[in-house]
C-alpha cells in the first residue's frame, strides 16, 4: 500500500480486525478501516484477499471490478471466489496458481506475481562469519510441536546457538529487519527467507512439513517461481537432513544470494505488476469487454454450498457421525428383539418339555 500510493494511487485498506499494523499504516497516510461505510471514496477497482473480505468489498460496491490474489495453497480462506466481476486471479507462487486453477477449473485470467522484499527497510549486513555461530528460526508456526526440535538438534550438534521468532513460540517480533542482520544462519521460507537473503545472511528453507535447500547461486532461479515455500521444503524433516544443509555454509555464496535477491525479489517490481494489471483490469471494464450478466445467481451459489467452510464440513461430520450412531443403535434393537424373540420361543419349549 506503501509503495503503490507513490504511483500515485489513493489507497485505502479494508480489514474486518484492525490491529497495531493499522494504526502503524493510518501514521503513515493510508486509510485503514473495519466498515466499508467509513471508505473515504468509492474505488475503482478492488484488491482482494481472502474469499469473504474480497466478495464483502465487490457486493458493497457494485460497479466495480477486482483482482484477486492468493497467498496459500490449501487454507480455506484463500479459495478464490468464481465471480464475474473478478477479472484477474493471481498466484504468489506456482503452488498458488494451480490451486487457483483447480478452484476455477480453467487458466484463464490465472497469473502469477510474485512476493518480495521491502529493500528500503531490509538492508544488506556486514559478511557472514566464516563459521556459522548463531541462528535464528523465523516461523509464526516454530513450536515444540512443530519443525524447532529437528532444527534445535541440528544446531546443537553444530556448535550453533538458536533463537525463535514468531507467534507460536511467544516472541513475535513487529520489526523483523532490525534483528535478522545479528544471525549468520536463518532458518525459515517464503516472505521470511526472502528478507533474511535480502539481509544477507545463509538461509535454510524449512517447514514444519520438510527440510528443503540451503539457498544459493546455483538453486535460487528453480526456488524462485515456488516463493522459497512449501514446495520447496521436500524432504522428509530430520536433524540429519538440515546437517546436511548446513555443511554446504558458505559467506561467500550468501554474499552472491543477496545480490540476487535484491535484484530480484524488489516491492518495486511487484508493486509495478499491480499498477499494470490494475491499469489493463480498468481498460477492460471500461470498454465492456467485461461479462457482465447478473450477478445473483452468483451470489445465491456462493452462499449456498460452492465453497467448503470449515465448521460446515464439521457439521456434516458429526451429522454423519450421529447417523452412523443411529443406524448402530436401530441395528442393535432389531438384534435384541430378535434375541428376546428367541428366548421366549426357546422358553415355551422348555414348558412343553416339562
Amino acid at each position: 500500500a506503501l509503495r503503490l500510493q507513490k504511483k500515485p494511487f489513493q489507497i485505502a485498506i479494508y480489514s474486518p480486525l484492525c490491529g497495531d499494523l493499522a494504526d502503524e499504516l493510518r501514521g503513515q497516510g493510508i486509510v485503514v478501516v473495519d466498515n466499508l461505510d467509513d471508505l473515504p471514496f468509492t474505488p475503482d477497482l478492488i484488491h482482494g484477499h481472502h474469499h469473504v473480505e474480497t466478495m464483502t468489498a465487490l457486493l458493497r460496491y457494485p460497479d466495480t471490478p477486482g483482482i484477486f490474489v492468493c497467498h496459500d495453497g490449501s487454507a480455506w480462506h484463500d479459495k478464490a471466489p468464481n465471480f464475474p466481476r473478478i477479472l484477474r486471479y493471481v498466484g504468489v507462487d506456482l503452488r498458488c496458481k494451480n490451486r487457483l486453477i483447480k478452484d476455477l477449473g480453467t487458466e484463464k485470467s490465472v497469473s502469477v506475481i510474485h512476493n518480495s522484499v521491502d529493500l528500503d527497510r531490509f538492508t544488506k549486513r556486514s559478511p557472514l562469519r566464516e563459521k556459522p555461530k548463531r541462528a535464528v528460526l523465523f516461523s509464526h508456526y516454530a513450536s515444540s510441536d512443530t519443525h524447532l526440535p529437528c532444527v534445535k538438534e541440528a544446531c546443537d550438534r553444530s556448535g550453533i546457538s538458536l533463537e525463535v521468532i514468531g507467534r507460536a513460540s511467544g516472541n513475535p517480533v513487529s520489526a523483523p529487519e532490525s534483528v535478522l542482520g545479528n544471525f549468520d544462519l536463518v532458518f525459515g521460507k517464503a516472505r521470511c527467507a526472502m528478507e533474511a537473503m535480502a539481509v544477507g545472511c545463509a538461509v535454510v528453507l524449512i517447514d514444519q512439513k520438510g527440510c528443503g535447500p540451503l539457498v544459493s547461486p546455483g538453486n535460487f532461479e528453480r526456488l524462485r517461481p515456488l516463493n522459497f515455500g512449501r514446495l520447496a521444503c521436500d524432504q522428509k524433516l530430520s536433524p540429519e537432513a538440515i546437517l546436511t544443509q548446513l555443511e554446504q555454509y558458505s559467506p561467500e555464496n550468501a554474499q552472491e544470494v543477496c545480490r540476487l535477491a535484491r535484484e530480484k525479489l524488489s516491492l518495486d517490481f511487484m508493486a509495478k505488476s499491480f499498477a499494470d494489471l490494475y491499469t489493463e483490469v480498468l481498460a477492460e471494464w471500461e470498454s465492456g469487454k467485461a461479462d457482465r450478466e447478473p450477478e445473483n445467481l452468483f451470489v445465491s451459489r456462493y452462499l449456498s454450498g460452492h465453497f467448503d467452510y470449515p465448521w460446515i464440513t464439521q457439521a456434516k461430520q458429526a451429522a454423519a457421525e450421529i447417523e452412523h450412531w443411529k443406524a448402530s443403535a436401530e441395528a442393535a434393537h432389531r438384534s435384541w428383539a430378535d434375541l428376546s424373540r428367541k428366548f421366549g420361543t426357546l422358553k415355551k419349549l422348555r414348558t412343553l418339555t416339562r
